[in-house]
């Protein structure tokens, strides 16, 4: 069952290029779904723009859009397997009990600091919902901040 958690949280990861290329392809019309898979996919996208010149194939800049935003979505499943991780427990070290009223504490200053970088990733790029970008960062941020603790990220001996 663990696993299959695990697995799930994983592939959610990959979700938002997979919306995102299905709307290029004009498979998908143009909604509020598809500018969150955007904003998901906000840094693999800026670097691909970044790529852009006028004499460059438009075949190339799909395909180093399409390897950004598997990479992108690579990183953020891994992420997403150790917030899986420490819901289900597996990161509890000598019989303690993960600690949740800071979890609550650290995720609520991470909403707060997310949402505000929502709002400027949204200001800057003019073309995403403002709420939407505010949100999608708020709980992305709430949840890195708030998983954060001594040796999180190292596996216990």
């Amino acid at each position: 069952m663990r696993k299959t958690i695990k697995l799930a949280v994983t592939a959610l990861a990959f979700v938002p290029a997979l919306v995102a290329i299905l709307n290029f392809w004009r498979i998908l019309p143009k909604s509020a779904i598809v500018n969150a898979a955007v904003i998901f996919n906000l840094p693999a996208v800026s670097l691909t723009h970044s790529l852009m010149t006028p004499d460059t194939d438009a075949r190339v800049v799909f395909g180093i859009l399409l390897l950004t935003m598997f990479l992108w979505s690579a990183l953020i499943a891994v992420v997403f397997r150790k917030v899986a991780g420490m819901f289900l427990g597996e990161d509890e070290v000598e019989g303690r009990k993960f600690d949740w009223v800071a979890f609550q504490v650290r995720f609520a200053f991470g909403f707060v600091i997310g949402f505000l970088a929502g709002w400027r990733l949204a200001i800057n790029s003019g073309k995403t919902t403002i709420l939407i970008s505010m949100i999608a960062s708020g709980i992305f941020g709430g949840l890195l901040l708030g998983s954060w603790r001594e040796n999180f990220w190292s596996r216990p001996l």
